[in-house]
């Protein structure tokens, strides 16, 4: 049977460059599928990279892990011991446990009064959890707003309490629900929160019960 009138029309148009872009064509797609595969990869190792280098974090089912040898270093004794001669109330040089690494260092305002302040130090400890111990001349509840980021007038309610080593400690809702111990010794507000086990927060206690307190500096209130 013949061709229809159509037919040799699309015929007599077809060239030999028409079935050579065709193989062309497809190269282009591959190739391009290629280059997307290896742009998603080195993407993957540059993040990756970004992560090896920024700290040692890594995910655990127990909330955030922290390598703690590759955490900051920091010098939690010295910090304290400046800190000292800076705020109008004792600071306690409480000694870590072995293993543990201070990473970090800084005083703070409390609200509810003018020359209201916290001390804050933090700890890597040897499980890689996160702790921090707060001194201040601010009340309780003030200091458990500021920790927990609340309003200034926000109602604060314990939930608990334990002693340790002759301390009463009471509990309360920190930051991201991270529990938050609160005690007063010597007429100073003592806090301890952070993502670590009840055991490191009871270690920490003992810690500060027993620390030496150094004098405030009485002129700077």
């Amino acid at each position: 049977m013949g061709n229809t009138p159509a037919e040799a029309e699309r015929s007599a148009n077809h060239t030999d460059s028409d079935d050579a872009e065709r193989p062309q064509l497809n190269r282009r797609l591959t190739v391009g599928g290629k280059e997307i595969v290896f742009s998603v990869f080195a993407l993957l190792v540059v993040v990756g990279l970004i992560a090896w280098f920024g700290g040692g974090l890594r995910f655990s089912p127990g909330g955030p892990y922290v390598d703690p040898s590759a955490a900051p270093s920091h010098d939690a004794r010295a910090e304290l011991t400046d800190a000292a001669g800076h705020v109008p109330f004792p600071i306690r040089v409480p000694i870590a446990p072995a293993g543990w690494r201070s990473n970090s260092g800084d005083i703070v305002a409390v609200p509810g009064g003018r020359d209201n302040e916290a001390v804050q130090v933090g700890w890597i400890t040897g499980s890689g959890n996160f702790l921090r111990l707060s001194q201040s001349n601010g009340s309780a509840t003030d200091l458990v707003r500021e920790e927990a980021q609340l309003a200034s007038d926000a109602p604060v309610a314990s939930t608990g309490e334990t002693t340790v080593h002759g301390v009463t400690w009471t509990f309360y809702p920190g930051l991201r629900q991270e529990p938050a111990w609160v005690a007063n010794l010597d007429g100073e507000r003592l806090l301890i929160t952070g993502s670590a086990t009840r055991a490191e927060f009871t270690t920490m206690a003992t810690a500060v019960a027993t620390a030496r307190a150094l004098p405030g500096n009485s002129s700077s209130s």
